[in-house]
């Protein structure tokens, strides 16, 4: 039986410290960025899935939640957003061609910003 796992890498900055010897409940939305498959010799692989985090949230004791900041530069999210769009649109454009389009327009609107 093929065996798949999750390997969480990254660091994310959070506005307040953490207690050393305790458990904490942490939530982690983020992007599957690699995925590297190895042989078992046994006609079975190992299927190794690199996440990397965007958003982190810590949970307290207490029930607090800490945020940790998303450290993604804007025009990373301008365009992870514009891919998203691409991507529940059902465009005849490639990923590149869609986001060229965007971009085009974006840019051609700045004046609108004022």
């Amino acid at each position: 039986m093929d065996e798949y796992q999750l390997k969480l890498n990254g660091r994310v900055n959070i506005p307040k410290p953490l207690e050393i010897g305790h458990n904490w409940h942490v939530s982690l939305a983020g992007s599957i960025t690699k995925e590297e498959r190895s042989d078992n010799n046994n006609g079975t692989y190992t299927v190794a899935y690199k996440f990397e985090p965007i958003q982190v949230e810590v949970l307290t004791p207490k029930g607090e939640t800490i945020k940790a900041k998303d450290k993604r530069g804007m025009s990373k999210k301008l365009r992870g957003r514009i891919w998203a769009i691409w991507s529940e649109s059902g465009s005849s454009l490639s990923e590149e061609e869609f986001y060229d389009e965007a971009m085009k327009k974006i840019i051609n609107n700045c004046e609108q910003l004022i």
